[in-house]
């Protein structure tokens, strides 16, 4: 006889959950919000890259950049499939600061229920 095996596993670390799964439910609240392979789920709602800066490195005008992004207190989660797309994040004069990374299972998170992890 072959055949599969199913595993729940409930879990707030995002990197542990893309490792270690096939597919994932992601839930706020006791709702079911989206689910899916924890790849796919990466590509139906974020692009490519992600830059977390603060918004104190930011100029005052940094709502009005073009590019999609999330504000959660002083940070900042701008999204862009290309590098030189984060061009247009208008830093401060001679400030240049943040952590530029590919997207993840937090940053879908972040997005579906407009908090973080550690929000509770």
């Amino acid at each position: 006889m072959s055949g599969g095996v199913t595993v729940v596993l409930t879990t707030h670390y995002m990197d542990e959950a893309e490792r270690l799964c096939d597919r994932l439910v992601i839930m706020d609240k006791g709702r079911i919000l989206h689910e899916g392979a924890p790849r796919e789920l990466i590509a139906r709602h974020m692009k490519r890259l992600v830059l977390e800066t603060d918004t104190r490195d930011l100029n005052e005008g940094w709502p009005l950049c073009p590019l999609e992004h999330e504000n959660h207190g002083d940070r900042v989660f701008f999204n862009a499939d290309r590098e030189d797309a984060f061009a247009a994040v208008p830093y401060r004069k001679n400030v240049v600061m943040g952590v530029l990374r590919p997207a993840n299972l937090e940053d879908v998170f972040l997005k579906l229920t407009g908090r973080r992890l550690e929000d509770g």
